[in-house]
């Protein structure tokens, strides 16, 4: 019986495993804009410099992974469903874009990923009563450094991929303004 392991109700057994379950996704809004946004943004000369880079070219392989997740979100998203079965489909959505954000993050940083997870899975390892004195600081506060190392690393790669597409066409139109200058 689950409850034996912690000595406590099967109730609060539950309520303690959906804990374990509901790990924050890390947020990654800068990739996820970045998804969003560069076919808008970016001339595709700045495009292929942006995917050209170390950095753009391993976001581009965990986009070109985790796209199958995004197209059944979208998917999800997009569907028409009778109105008894709004709150379902919101949930579906969520659980979803957070598997999404899972694939994205596990396939840019690996490492950090693993460690954010190994983290957020040795909870299971700890008492009700010392997980309630955790859930006091709120769930945000759970491997807290683990998930803000992930965020950096994801941010760094971003940072890292935009910047060698901006920096490339600065220098690309420099070098066009002293050969126009030089003729």
């Amino acid at each position: 019986m689950a409850g034996d392991r912690y000595g406590v109700a099967d109730a609060e057994t539950r309520a303690f495993l959906q804990l374990i379950r509901s790990k924050p996704p890390p947020k990654i809004d800068g990739l996820l804009m970045l998804i969003k946004e560069v076919p808008k943004q970016y001339a595709q000369d700045e495009q292929r410099l942006l995917t050209g880079s170390d950095a753009g070219q391993q976001l581009g392989r965990a986009i070109v992974r985790c796209q199958g997740l995004k197209a059944r979100v979208r998917a999800k998203s997009n569907e028409s469903v009778p109105e008894g079965q709004l709150e379902a489909r919101k949930k579906e959505i969520k659980e979803g874009t957070e598997k999404y954000i899972d694939c994205l993050t596990y396939s840019a940083c690996t490492a950090r990923w693993k460690n954010y997870t190994q983290c957020w899975t040795g909870l299971t390892k700890m008492s009700p009563d010392e997980l309630r004195r955790l859930q006091e600081g709120g769930i945000e506060t759970f491997c807290q450094s683990e998930r803000q190392s992930l965020e950096r690393c994801v941010g760094n790669l971003v940072s890292g991929a935009v910047r060698a597409a901006d920096a490339s066409s600065i220098v690309e139109a420099e070098l066009n303004s002293e050969r126009s200058i030089l003729k």
